[in-house]
């Protein structure tokens, strides 16, 4: 249902800017296409994935825009995607963004920005929602 949710509201989305282009993504953080691309192939960023063919200026990819914004340490933020495998884009932005008990109903994203000394808290979540989802994903092929 949360996922379903999320792809209803992706148009909403890009117009407010927590959605953004490959290209944003490129010259908000500097980064190189080819840095990119090796953070793609070991999970520590993730797109989400092509829904309802909505245009974001021709370019069929588009990132949480969190991965360019301040205030975000990267480095955390991408050892949890990292942690999630590959698991869909569109599941690894919903465990960012929904509140989590565990972490007092904050959301990961939050607890990353905001309480990095709970980082670890938020690894274990992580890890129980591959866990829980990277097994439905497989049973569904």
């Amino acid at each position: 249902m949360l996922d379903a949710a999320i792809e209803a509201n992706l148009e909403a989305m890009r117009r407010d800017d927590t959605l953004i282009t490959r290209a944003e993504l490129l010259e908000r953080t500097g980064m190189f296409d080819e840095a990119l691309a090796l953070m793609l192939k070991k999970h520590r960023i993730f797109k989400l994935p092509r829904i309802r063919n909505v245009d974001f200026e021709g370019d069929p990819d588009y990132f949480p825009a969190f991965y360019a914004g301040e205030g975000i340490i990267l480095h955390l933020a991408g050892t949890v995607s990292a942690a999630m495998r590959a698991l869909d884009g569109l599941r690894k932005f919903r465990f960012f963004i929904t509140p989590e008990p565990r972490l007092e109903n904050r959301t990961p994203l939050d607890v990353i920005n905001n309480s990095p000394d709970k980082f670890k808290v938020v690894m274990e979540c992580a890890r129980a929602f591959h866990k829980e989802f990277g097994k439905a994903a497989t049973s569904k092929k």
